[in-house]
């Protein structure tokens, strides 16, 4: 897209969103009339942003917040689709790292994209109160949900670490022992052959003492990506998950839940493929054909990628192999490694293969279509996640309430993948990760002062255990061809145990009837040890240091604290008017880098990341609430930002270093709309502006200049829906139509912000913003009929309805000449039918 084009589509973008406000507002203040109809209002949404009950419209704090049902009518199905409907925020998944399953959270362009610990998130994740620590498995299936709350900006105070971006919290329906039995059950049919099933019942047990909720879902649809050598699909969804609760409320004073959720998948591997080949001159394996058939040796040898991908003045091919005790009848000795490719591998790598003589690992891999990939290796997106919760709350006035959350939880993750996506088993990888963890947060809220001081006091304890024992299988496709079989594994295995424990306190005074400040702070400690035995499987009997790279076994240990404060004026100008302003310090762990390979550690730690946002704000509501419209303004100073650099290390090794890079600066706005203009007329609207730049950069790398951009951190988000109720009759119920249009502006997915290859030639297949998602929309449609008493709904959705090809995940892997991508969904439809009793 030529940047004339750009700016036409942004500026049309920027019209429409603007367009619609006026509609929207004008539509209200037309419908409007003194004596409105109270159900013509909009529906109260009461939020637990700071850890007590209080209406969104009061809360000073930038948060979009959805109830279950309206994340039913907006066709979301999972959780990273509730970025499309919030402004400002990115939640991928299918990572070329980590699975399909790896939940790669942003908000206000912070986050991270390493899902290895000791990397944490930037982003906090907590389902009822309880954090989930990794991102690896948190693509959570939506299930029995009533209500999540995306909360933008740095939650350091009340949630602690890894908040830096913000948090999102899920809540779930909860039993109640003085109701009645309710439940629902949903089934879904679609494209890929899609069949979905929803169940949960609430029921009290011993009435107005014990309740309990049962619920669970199977989720299955075929892939919409293809590998064509083996005929596997890709992008598949197979999903089980299961929840529990037992809610007792002996008295009023008391209200103790017991929870348990589960969810297992067993998936082939997201889609992906590669985007862009080019030349390399060390590494392209160009196997030409000579006068008599056979492949010949061009640009790339397996000497070289040993050696010469990790540092291009380094090559071992002139270098001769010392076999060391092995027969003379073998026919290696006093051969170089060059001489072995051309009489050995050459001859052979096609046939083995069951490729035509010439076959080249180059541009002919690069299908067109992202959805097809020609690998070979195994490529899965297996886990199973598990956790059990007691939270217990007793109020022994109104003015006082402890709280207590208990919880244990584990995953296990294995995600191998074809990382060069061809015949060839160039690249592959295979992560096999544990992880345990047990928290126990303690709360003491309540008020004072005839209610003018609203005060919470806590402290929070989490131990973490995790493990990742891996394999990365580097060019077996080529050394398998030696005569003895020999292979170059990399198989590092990495430990870690974390303890962190903080205390925490925040209150609100009312100074006035109108005005409020709001002082906060908490205290963190990190304690971490990290275990690292990372070995080198390689042809052995060169000496040369490109070939024996190592690490470990060591242990490391340090701890890392902070102190994060918040301090907030809100004024309420009248009973419809918020205004406020804040400043806030969130923190991201630090630890070390869990990719090294070679045994210097000097430069493997890194500190934790430091964010200081100041944020001013106004909530509003119109004509008598039918119409909400909040707009929050942002400038946060990004400190020690942690990046993942490529170096080459002392012994000629590839080095991939975590490391604080620099500062940042992030400013913005969001804005959102929601109207009700008329009986029936339900519209939305939310746009996002992001801008991201680097104030300075604390090391030299060519790659990381100051005019690049932060990940996944686009300039314009726009969300904008519109919802038509349509009564026909009493006897047949109603028809809802819905439609909701997304949009996103251009998108670097690399912090280096990649834009064209290192070398180019005829044939290349290549683009100039290499490691760049360009702007688009995403539409979904849905309509829906229900009956007149409103437990029966069948429904007919669209999502994606322009069938909008993008990335989801870009990684670029020049040592091997190639860009790999990995795909959004495409046009899926889907019919559902529900009933609730």
């Amino acid at each position: 897209m030529t940047q004339t084009n750009q700016i036409k589509l942004r500026k049309q973008t920027i019209a429409a969103g603007v367009s619609m406000m006026a509609l929207a507002m004008a539509s209200a203040a037309t419908a409007a009339e003194p004596n409105a109809d109270v159900g013509y209002t909009l529906e109260e949404i009461v939020v637990t942003a700071q850890k007590r009950e209080e209406r969104l419209q009061d809360t000073p704090i930038s948060i979009t917040a959805f109830t279950g049902a309206a994340l039913a009518e907006k066709s979301v199905f999972n959780l990273q689709a509730i970025a499309q409907f919030t402004p400002n925020v990115e939640i991928n998944n299918g990572r070329a790292d980590g699975g399909g399953s790896s939940f790669n959270a942003y908000i206000r362009g912070i986050g991270q994209q390493d899902f290895l610990f000791p990397t944490e998130p930037g982003v906090g994740l907590y389902v009822d109160g309880v954090y989930l620590a990794r991102t690896s498995g948190g693509t959570l299936a939506l299930s029995d949900i009533a209500r999540i709350e995306v909360l933008r900006g740095p939650q350091g105070t009340l949630y602690g670490k890894n908040t830096v971006g913000g948090a999102i919290n899920i809540y779930s329906l909860q039993p109640d022992a003085n109701g009645p039995v309710t439940g629902a059950i949903e089934g879904t049919t679609g494209r890929f052959n899609r069949s979905d099933v929803k169940a949960h019942v609430m029921f009290p047990i011993i009435d107005g003492v014990l309740a309990a909720k049962i619920s669970g879902a199977a989720l299955h649809r075929n892939g919409f990506g293809e590998r064509v050598q083996d005929g596997r699909d890709l992008g598949n969804e197979n999903k089980q998950v299961g929840r529990f609760e037992l809610r007792w409320t002996p008295s009023s004073a008391w209200d103790i839940s017991l929870r348990g959720d589960f969810q297992r998948q067993k998936q082939n591997g997201p889609v992906g493929s590669i985007i862009n080949r080019f030349a390399s001159d060390v590494v392209l394996p160009d196997l030409e054909v000579d006068g008599n058939g056979q492949a010949i040796a061009g640009a790339f040898k397996p000497c070289n990628v040993s050696a010469g991908s990790f540092d291009p003045g380094l090559s071992t091919c002139g270098l001769v192999f010392n076999p060391g005790g092995l027969p003379n009848g073998m026919g290696l000795q006093g051969l170089t490694f060059d001489d072995i490719y051309n009489k050995f591998v050459v001859p052979n790598i096609n046939s083995q293969l069951g490729l035509p003589a010439g076959s080249r690992y180059d541009g002919r891999w690069v299908t067109g279509d992202p959805t097809i990939s020609n690998g070979t290796s195994p490529s899965l997106d297996n886990n199973r996640v598990w956790g059990l919760s007691l939270t217990a709350a007793w109020s022994p006035s109104d003015e006082i309430t402890i709280k207590s959350i208990s919880a244990y939880r584990e995953l296990s993750s294995q995600s191998p993948r074809d990382g060069d996506h061809t015949p060839y088993p160039v690249v592959y990888t295979a992560n096999d990760i544990h992880q345990s963890q047990f928290s126990q947060e303690l709360q003491l809220g309540g008020s004072s002062m005839n209610d003018r001081l609203k005060w919470l006091v806590g402290g929070f304890y989490m131990r973490e255990h995790a493990y990742d024992d891996n394999t990365v299988n580097m060019m077996s496709g080529i050394y398998s061809y030696y005569p003895l079989g020999l292979t170059f594994n990399y198989l590092p295995y990495n430990e870690i145990w974390i303890d962190t424990w903080a205390v925490f306190g925040q209150g609100t005074y009312e100074l006035t009837d109108r005005l409020s400040l709001t002082v906060g702070g908490r205290y963190s400690k990190d304690k971490k040890k990290y275990y690292q035995d990372h070995l080198l499987s390689e042809v052995p009997g060169t000496g040369t240091g490109g070939l024996e790279n190592y690490v470990g076994p060591r242990t490391l240990k340090d701890s890392w604290g902070s102190f994060t404060p918040k301090v907030a004026l809100d004024f309420k100008a009248t009973d419809d008017v918020l205004l406020y302003a804040s400043y806030a310090k969130g923190f991201k762990g630090g630890g070390w880098s869990p990719r090294p390979t070679q045994q210097n550690d000097s430069d493997l730690s890194y500190d934790p990341e430091i964010l200081n946002t100041f944020e001013v704000g106004t909530k509003t509501a119109w004509f008598d609430n039918r119409m909400t419209f909040n707009v929050a303004g942002f400038y946060s100073i990004y400190k020690d930002v942690q990046v993942t650099t490529v170096d080459s290390g002392s012994n000629g090794s590839l080095l991939l270093l975590t490391r604080n890079v620099g500062e940042a600066r992030l400013y913005g706005l969001e804005a959102e709309l929601v109207a009700r203009p008329m009986q029936g007329l339900d519209l939305n609207m939310a746009v996002g502006y992001l801008h991201s730049e680097w104030h300075k950069l604390n090391i030299v790398d060519a790659n990381l200049k100051l005019s690049n951009k932060l990940v996944d951190s686009p300039k314009w988000t726009l969300n904008m829906g519109a919802q038509y109720r349509l009564p026909i009759s009493e006897n047949f119920g109603s028809l809802v139509l819905r439609g909701d249009a997304s949009f996103r502006s251009l998108t670097w997915k690399d912090p280096f912000n990649v834009t064209r290859a290192p070398a180019s030639r005829p044939g290349d297949k290549i683009t100039e913003r290499r490691m760049a998602q360009d702007a688009y929309w995403l539409v979904n449609t849905r309509l829906s009929w229900t009956n007149p008493s409103d437990n029966w709904e069948v429904a007919l959705f669209v999502t994606n309805l322009l069938d909008k090809r993008y990335f989801t995940s870009m990684l670029p892997v020049d040592n091997f000449g190639y860009d790999e991508a990995y795909v959004g969904r495409p046009r899926e439809w889907g019919l559902s039918a529900s009933y609730k009793f």
